[in-house]
Formats: structure tokens, C-alpha cells, sequence
């Protein structure tokens, strides 16, 4: 891929980001991770699934692979039917 063509793929999708990013740490900061935008459960999912296509592509999933490992010990520990952020409960316990 060209580099030029990540940037503007990047470019594009950064304002979404942010507004994403902006929102979990609301979420964070409040304590109330009742779901409002994106459940964890939902990108738990996504991640393993992605996790696995990168591994079966022969491409180094390692960074990867320890985030879908967080998403699933959240999943475990119940926060499933809570927003993305709540794996912030995950991160704080270790």
C-alpha cells in the first residue's frame, strides 16, 4: 500500500476517532458504562475475528492478538452488555 493512500485513508477517518475516543473517556469519566455507542461484546468479536485473519495471513498479530486477549477477559468478567469502555475495569485490575 502506499503510504500517500494510508495517510488520506487515515485522514478521512480521524474526525470519526475522535469523536469515538472523546466519548469512551466521557464514558470513563462518568463510571456509567450502560452501552450509548459501541458494546464491548461487539468489538470483543470483531478483534478475534481480525486477530485470527492476521494470524492466518502470516502477518505479526502480536499487539493484536493482547488486545482481543484484554476484550475477552472483559467479556469473562461480565462487562459484555457494557460500553467498549469498561475495559478500562480490565486494565485497572491488571
Amino acid at each position: 500500500m502506499d503510504l500517500g493512500n494510508y495517510r488520506d485513508i487515515i485522514a478521512e477517518i480521524t474526525p470519526g476517532f475522535t469523536e469515538f475516543f472523546k466519548h469512551e473517556l466521557d464514558v470513563t469519566h462518568s463510571g456509567d458504562y450502560t452501552i450509548s455507542q459501541s458494546p464491548l461484546s461487539i468489538s470483543a468479536a470483531a478483534t478475534a475475528r481480525i486477530s485470527t485473519a492476521m494470524k492466518d495471513s502470516g502477518i505479526d498479530y502480536t499487539f493484536h492478538e493482547n488486545i482481543s486477549l484484554m476484550l475477552k477477559k472483559a467479556v469473562q468478567a461480565g462487562y459484555e452488555k457494557e460500553e467498549l469502555a469498561a475495559l478500562v475495569k480490565i486494565v485497572r485490575v491488571g
